[in-house]
Protein backbone atom coordinates (compact mmCIF):
# COMPACT_ATOMS: atom_id res chain seq x y z
CA UNK A 1 0.00 0.00 0.00
CA UNK A 2 1.21 3.09 -0.65
CA UNK A 3 1.36 5.19 2.29
CA UNK A 4 1.76 8.54 0.82
CA UNK A 5 -1.63 7.94 -1.34
CA UNK A 6 -3.09 7.33 2.04
CA UNK A 7 -2.04 9.61 3.88
CA UNK A 8 -2.86 12.46 1.28
CA UNK A 9 -6.58 10.87 1.33
CA UNK A 10 -6.46 10.70 4.93
CA UNK A 11 -6.20 14.50 4.59
CA UNK A 12 -8.32 15.29 1.97
CA UNK A 13 -11.04 12.99 3.86
CA UNK A 14 -10.58 14.86 6.95
CA UNK A 15 -10.96 18.48 5.54
CA UNK A 16 -14.21 17.67 3.10
CA UNK A 17 -15.81 16.24 6.59
CA UNK A 18 -14.98 19.13 8.67
CA UNK A 19 -17.79 22.00 8.95
CA UNK A 20 -14.90 24.71 9.27
CA UNK A 21 -11.25 24.98 7.65
CA UNK A 22 -8.81 23.25 9.49
CA UNK A 23 -4.62 24.52 9.80
CA UNK A 24 -1.78 22.09 10.00
CA UNK A 25 -1.48 21.50 14.11
CA UNK A 26 -5.28 20.52 13.92
CA UNK A 27 -4.77 18.43 10.97
CA UNK A 28 -1.74 16.88 13.01
CA UNK A 29 -3.54 16.30 15.94
CA UNK A 30 -6.36 14.45 14.24
CA UNK A 31 -4.66 11.99 11.89
CA UNK A 32 -1.18 11.64 13.71
CA UNK A 33 1.02 13.09 11.10
CA UNK A 34 3.94 15.52 11.82
CA UNK A 35 3.28 18.95 11.18
CA UNK A 36 6.16 18.60 8.36
CA UNK A 37 4.27 15.72 7.03
CA UNK A 38 1.04 17.55 6.92
CA UNK A 39 2.37 20.54 4.94
CA UNK A 40 3.89 18.45 2.24
CA UNK A 41 0.67 16.77 1.65
CA UNK A 42 -1.39 19.64 2.11
CA UNK A 43 0.93 21.76 -1.19
CA UNK A 44 0.62 18.73 -3.38
CA UNK A 45 -3.57 18.72 -2.68
CA UNK A 46 -3.11 22.41 -2.97
CA UNK A 47 -1.21 22.17 -6.41
CA UNK A 48 -3.63 20.05 -7.43
CA UNK A 49 -6.69 21.86 -6.79
CA UNK A 50 -7.90 19.88 -4.32
CA UNK A 51 -7.81 22.34 -1.31
CA UNK A 52 -7.26 25.67 -0.71
CA UNK A 53 -6.21 27.93 1.47
CA UNK A 54 -7.64 31.01 3.65
CA UNK A 55 -6.07 34.43 3.37
CA UNK A 56 -6.88 35.43 6.86
CA UNK A 57 -6.57 32.60 8.94
CA UNK A 58 -3.76 30.61 6.93
CA UNK A 59 -6.64 27.51 7.53
CA UNK A 60 -7.26 24.70 4.34
CA UNK A 61 -10.49 23.89 2.63
CA UNK A 62 -11.17 20.90 0.48
CA UNK A 63 -12.58 22.91 -2.98
CA UNK A 64 -15.55 21.95 -5.22
CA UNK A 65 -13.00 19.66 -7.45
CA UNK A 66 -14.45 16.88 -5.15
CA UNK A 67 -17.98 17.76 -6.39
CA UNK A 68 -16.96 17.87 -9.50
CA UNK A 69 -15.47 14.43 -9.73
CA UNK A 70 -18.20 13.39 -7.77
CA UNK A 71 -20.90 14.21 -9.96
CA UNK A 72 -19.28 12.78 -12.43
CA UNK A 73 -18.86 9.47 -11.18
CA UNK A 74 -22.88 9.66 -9.83
CA UNK A 75 -23.76 10.52 -13.30
CA UNK A 76 -22.19 7.31 -14.70
CA UNK A 77 -24.17 4.98 -11.77
CA UNK A 78 -26.09 2.75 -13.21
CA UNK A 79 -28.58 2.50 -10.43
CA UNK A 80 -29.38 6.27 -10.37
CA UNK A 81 -30.10 6.16 -13.74
CA UNK A 82 -32.06 3.41 -14.12
CA UNK A 83 -34.08 4.35 -11.12
CA UNK A 84 -34.32 8.81 -11.48
CA UNK A 85 -37.55 7.81 -13.92
CA UNK A 86 -39.59 5.77 -11.25
CA UNK A 87 -38.49 7.84 -8.37
CA UNK A 88 -40.27 10.97 -10.05
CA UNK A 89 -43.41 8.92 -10.90
CA UNK A 90 -43.95 7.64 -7.53
CA UNK A 91 -43.09 10.60 -5.68
CA UNK A 92 -45.57 12.19 -8.02
CA UNK A 93 -48.17 10.21 -7.45
CA UNK A 94 -48.09 10.33 -3.62
CA UNK A 95 -46.47 12.89 -2.77
CA UNK A 96 -43.56 11.20 -0.12
CA UNK A 97 -39.85 11.38 -0.61
CA UNK A 98 -38.83 8.62 -2.28
CA UNK A 99 -35.29 7.32 -2.84
CA UNK A 100 -32.72 4.89 -3.70
CA UNK A 101 -30.47 3.57 -1.28
CA UNK A 102 -27.24 0.50 -1.95
CA UNK A 103 -25.60 -1.33 1.36
CA UNK A 104 -21.87 -0.34 1.07
CA UNK A 105 -20.74 -2.91 4.13
CA UNK A 106 -22.63 -2.24 7.05
CA UNK A 107 -24.22 1.11 5.84
CA UNK A 108 -26.72 2.26 3.70
CA UNK A 109 -25.59 4.93 0.81
CA UNK A 110 -28.73 6.99 -0.66
CA UNK A 111 -27.95 7.37 -4.26
CA UNK A 112 -31.36 9.43 -5.33
CA UNK A 113 -33.71 11.00 -3.95
CA UNK A 114 -36.78 13.22 -4.36
CA UNK A 115 -38.27 15.44 -1.74
CA UNK A 116 -41.94 14.98 -0.13
CA UNK A 117 -43.88 17.79 -2.09
CA UNK A 118 -46.03 17.65 1.25
CA UNK A 119 -45.17 18.46 4.96
CA UNK A 120 -42.03 18.22 6.17
CA UNK A 121 -38.70 17.35 4.68
CA UNK A 122 -36.61 14.72 6.01
CA UNK A 123 -32.75 15.35 7.07
CA UNK A 124 -31.81 12.54 4.71
CA UNK A 125 -29.95 13.40 1.12
CA UNK A 126 -28.27 12.02 -1.73
CA UNK A 127 -24.94 10.92 -0.96
CA UNK A 128 -25.16 10.68 3.11
CA UNK A 129 -24.34 7.35 4.46
CA UNK A 130 -26.29 6.11 7.46
CA UNK A 131 -26.13 2.71 9.24
CA UNK A 132 -28.03 0.19 7.97
CA UNK A 133 -30.17 -0.87 11.37
CA UNK A 134 -31.68 2.54 11.78
CA UNK A 135 -33.68 2.76 8.29
CA UNK A 136 -35.89 0.81 6.41
CA UNK A 137 -33.70 0.39 3.44
CA UNK A 138 -31.35 -0.44 5.84
CA UNK A 139 -33.09 -3.47 7.59
CA UNK A 140 -34.64 -4.62 4.22
CA UNK A 141 -31.23 -5.08 2.78
CA UNK A 142 -29.59 -6.37 5.92
CA UNK A 143 -32.44 -9.25 5.95
CA UNK A 144 -31.03 -10.83 2.69
CA UNK A 145 -27.86 -10.74 2.95
CA UNK A 146 -25.84 -14.23 4.17
CA UNK A 147 -25.44 -13.02 7.60
CA UNK A 148 -27.75 -10.10 8.62
CA UNK A 149 -26.65 -11.05 12.39
CA UNK A 150 -23.35 -10.81 12.31
CA UNK A 151 -24.31 -7.15 9.79
CA UNK A 152 -26.00 -6.34 12.79
CA UNK A 153 -23.38 -7.15 15.78
CA UNK A 154 -21.00 -5.10 13.49
CA UNK A 155 -23.30 -2.20 13.77
CA UNK A 156 -23.65 -2.48 17.42
CA UNK A 157 -19.81 -2.89 18.03
CA UNK A 158 -19.01 0.16 16.03
CA UNK A 159 -21.69 2.76 15.49
CA UNK A 160 -21.75 4.86 19.17
CA UNK A 161 -25.64 5.43 19.33
CA UNK A 162 -26.47 1.62 18.37
CA UNK A 163 -26.57 1.11 21.80
CA UNK A 164 -30.48 2.40 21.67
CA UNK A 165 -31.17 -0.77 19.32
CA UNK A 166 -32.32 -3.68 20.51
CA UNK A 167 -30.73 -6.37 18.83
CA UNK A 168 -33.28 -9.31 19.79
CA UNK A 169 -35.98 -7.41 18.47
CA UNK A 170 -33.89 -6.65 15.76
CA UNK A 171 -33.13 -9.81 15.04
CA UNK A 172 -37.11 -11.33 14.75
CA UNK A 173 -38.01 -8.57 12.63
CA UNK A 174 -34.88 -9.63 10.00
CA UNK A 175 -37.23 -12.80 9.75
CA UNK A 176 -40.34 -10.96 9.32
CA UNK A 177 -38.89 -8.81 6.72
CA UNK A 178 -37.82 -11.78 4.96
CA UNK A 179 -41.35 -13.07 5.48
CA UNK A 180 -43.25 -9.79 3.89
CA UNK A 181 -41.32 -8.42 1.72
CA UNK A 182 -40.68 -5.09 3.47
CA UNK A 183 -39.49 -3.35 6.07
CA UNK A 184 -40.83 -0.23 8.49
CA UNK A 185 -39.28 2.38 10.45
CA UNK A 186 -40.78 4.64 12.51
CA UNK A 187 -38.24 7.52 13.42
CA UNK A 188 -35.37 5.60 13.10
CA UNK A 189 -33.23 7.97 11.88
CA UNK A 190 -35.17 10.84 11.43
CA UNK A 191 -37.66 11.49 14.74
CA UNK A 192 -41.11 12.23 13.80
CA UNK A 193 -40.70 10.58 10.02
CA UNK A 194 -41.73 7.07 8.80
CA UNK A 195 -40.28 5.06 5.98
CA UNK A 196 -41.42 1.56 4.09
CA UNK A 197 -38.86 0.18 1.85
CA UNK A 198 -38.43 -3.00 -0.61
CA UNK A 199 -35.65 -4.41 -1.86
CA UNK A 200 -34.63 -4.06 -5.76
CA UNK A 201 -35.03 -7.71 -6.98
CA UNK A 202 -31.42 -8.90 -8.87
CA UNK A 203 -32.39 -10.41 -12.49
CA UNK A 204 -30.53 -13.61 -12.20
CA UNK A 205 -30.00 -16.34 -14.74
CA UNK A 206 -31.08 -20.13 -13.23
CA UNK A 207 -27.30 -21.11 -11.98
CA UNK A 208 -26.82 -17.30 -10.50
CA UNK A 209 -26.97 -16.84 -7.08
CA UNK A 210 -26.55 -13.17 -5.23
CA UNK A 211 -27.79 -10.81 -2.55
CA UNK A 212 -29.63 -7.77 -3.48
CA UNK A 213 -27.71 -4.71 -2.64
CA UNK A 214 -30.34 -2.11 -3.33
CA UNK A 215 -33.49 -0.92 -2.20
CA UNK A 216 -36.52 1.30 -3.03
CA UNK A 217 -37.97 3.41 -0.54
CA UNK A 218 -40.85 6.05 0.58
CA UNK A 219 -40.69 8.60 4.07
CA UNK A 220 -43.36 10.81 5.34
CA UNK A 221 -45.28 12.11 8.48
CA UNK A 222 -47.57 10.01 10.15
CA UNK A 223 -50.08 12.30 8.29
CA UNK A 224 -49.32 11.13 5.37
CA UNK A 225 -47.44 7.29 5.29
CA UNK A 226 -49.44 5.00 7.53
CA UNK A 227 -47.03 2.49 8.68
CA UNK A 228 -49.85 0.57 10.23
CA UNK A 229 -51.47 -0.47 6.99
CA UNK A 230 -48.53 0.01 4.62
CA UNK A 231 -50.06 -2.12 2.10
CA UNK A 232 -50.28 0.83 -0.48
CA UNK A 233 -47.04 2.02 -0.15
CA UNK A 234 -45.50 -1.72 -0.25
CA UNK A 235 -47.94 -2.26 -3.42
CA UNK A 236 -46.27 0.85 -5.35
CA UNK A 237 -42.83 0.34 -4.13
CA UNK A 238 -42.67 -3.68 -5.29
CA UNK A 239 -44.00 -2.70 -8.66
CA UNK A 240 -41.59 0.20 -9.05
CA UNK A 241 -38.63 -1.64 -8.01
CA UNK A 242 -39.64 -4.32 -10.86
CA UNK A 243 -39.34 -1.39 -12.94
CA UNK A 244 -35.73 -0.88 -11.60
CA UNK A 245 -34.45 -4.53 -11.87
CA UNK A 246 -35.77 -4.58 -15.25
CA UNK A 247 -33.98 -1.32 -16.81
CA UNK A 248 -30.75 -2.68 -14.42
CA UNK A 249 -30.73 -5.63 -16.60
CA UNK A 250 -29.10 -9.32 -15.51
CA UNK A 251 -27.95 -9.48 -11.81
CA UNK A 252 -28.58 -5.27 -11.63
CA UNK A 253 -25.23 -4.60 -11.37
CA UNK A 254 -24.20 -1.42 -10.70
CA UNK A 255 -21.05 0.62 -10.97
CA UNK A 256 -19.87 0.83 -7.54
Amino acid sequence: MDTTLVKGLSVLIALAESNSPLGVSALSSELGYGKSNIHRLLNTLLEMGFVAQEDDTRRYKATLKLWELGSVVIDRHMLRRAARPTIRDINSETGNSVFVTTLSGTDILYIEKAESVQGPRSSTRAGLRVPAAFTAAGKVLLAHQRDPIALLDHILKTVPNASALDRKALVKEFEEIRSLGYAISRGGWTRGFNSVAVVIPQLQGPNEQGYPHSALGMASTDEFLNTSDPKEAVRILTDGARRIAELLGPLGTVVS
